[in-house]
This record gives structure tokens, C-alpha cells and sequence, in this order.
């Protein structure tokens, strides 16, 4: 099987310029872990989780109300995982898997020739292909 098969294609993605409350904000909305940044252009030039800005948010245990809003004004480009791993959609399953194994990351966005973003690959997806409910074999793929 090939990314393409099994790719989540309806990307949500945040522009570089966008604040890290932003990003938390869409992340919530869609119910999302992993958020894809792109430039100006479209192109991919990052890749933020939930865990990541989590790490960075000041607790609400300490009470730093100034520096929660210092962290939480910071743009992407400033905290984004820069040039992350990225995979093609003719890309097999087996070699995303490997690689998302390897680095121990969560997703892996699908670029196309250009550098766009086309879709993302995560941890939850393989897991999806591994029980037959997401790609080729999944139920309501035998239904169509």
C-alpha cells in the first residue's frame, strides 16, 4: 500500500505569521494533534504538535499570567519543528511507518514535487490500516 491509499488529504494547516494561541485554537476546533505550517506561497516549512506547544505554555499551576501571554503571542515560525520529515504520496506504508518509527514522531506530512503539502500520515492512521478500518481494505472502501 502507498500513502496515497490511506493519506488524511482535508489538511488543516496555519501560516507561519499565525500566534501560537492560534494554533492551539484550530487545533481544538478540528480535533487535531499535529498542525502543518506553511509560507506565503503554500509551501511546507513546518510542522507544530499539541505536545509541543504544550511544552512551551507556561503551567497554570506557577500563575505567570505576563509570560502565558508572551508564549502564547509568539508566532509559528518561532516555535514550529523546522524542515521535519516529510514523505511522498508514492511513498509505501512500510517506509513511512519505518521512518515515523525511527524518529519517533507522530505524523509525517505528504508533499508533493512542488513542496506543497498534499496530505499527512499519523501514528492513528497506521494504526487504522493495521485493524482494516482505514485504506483499500477498510469497510466502507469494500462497500463502494
Amino acid at each position: 500500500m502507498i500513502l496515497r491509499e490511506m493519506m488524511t488529504v482535508r489538511l488543516v494547516t496555519a501560516s507561519e505569521e499565525q500566534s501560537v494561541r492560534s494554533a492551539l485554537e484550530i487545533m481544538r476546533r478540528f480535533h487535531i494533534r499535529h498542525l502543518l505550517v506553511t509560507d506565503k506561497r503554500g509551501y511546507l516549512s513546518g510542522l507544530t504538535t499539541d505536545r509541543d506547544l504544550r511544552a512551551i505554555a507556561p503551567s497554570s499551576l506557577i500563575g505567570a499570567k505576563s509570560r502565558e501571554s508572551d508564549v502564547l503571542d509568539k508566532k509559528l515560525r518561532d516555535v514550529m519543528v523546522r524542515n521535519p520529515a516529510v514523505a511522498s504520496a508514492a511513498t509505501s506504508l512500510e517506509e513511512a511507518a519505518k521512518v515515523m518509527y525511527i524518529r519517533k514522531i507522530g505524523a509525517l506530512p505528504v508533499i508533493n514535487e512542488s513542496g506543497r503539502p498534499e496530505g499527512i500520515v499519523t501514528a492513528t492512521d497506521l494504526l487504522g490500516v493495521m485493524a482494516g478500518l482505514k485504506g483499500p481494505a477498510a469497510p466502507a472502501a469494500r462497500l463502494a
